[in-house]
């Protein structure tokens, strides 16, 4: 399988990938469990897929794979500001199960 540099990444999916990397390096940072976006679970052919219906839909439902999910809303808000006022990327995040992104641009 080929592997894909994060350079080569669109912006989206490269903020996204250095996001993860704050999630799973910043141990005690959060108070509660953080689910990844699912996008990064999926094989090549679904990523594709998931990230084409974005691009041709823009809709809400379209984001939720490449969403944070957060069970605390104050680990949200931590993550958020580390994401975007520390570091300057665009990610989305959202509490619970089956909350609509927040996104900071």
């Amino acid at each position: 399988e080929e592997q894909v540099e994060v350079e080569e990444l669109p912006l989206t999916l490269k903020h996204m990938y250095q996001a993860e990397y704050i999630v799973r390096n910043s141990v005690g940072l959060f108070t509660s469990q953080v689910q990844e976006p699912t996008y990064m679970l999926m094989d090549h052919d679904d990523q594709r897929k998931t990230w084409r219906v974005l691009m041709e839909s823009m809709k809400c439902d379209a984001m939720e794979p490449f969403t944070f999910i957060f069970e605390n809303i104050q680990d949200m808000e931590t993550f958020m500001i580390i994401c975007k006022d520390t570091l300057n990327l665009r990610v989305n995040a959202g509490v619970g199960v089956h909350s609509h992104p927040y996104t900071f641009c």
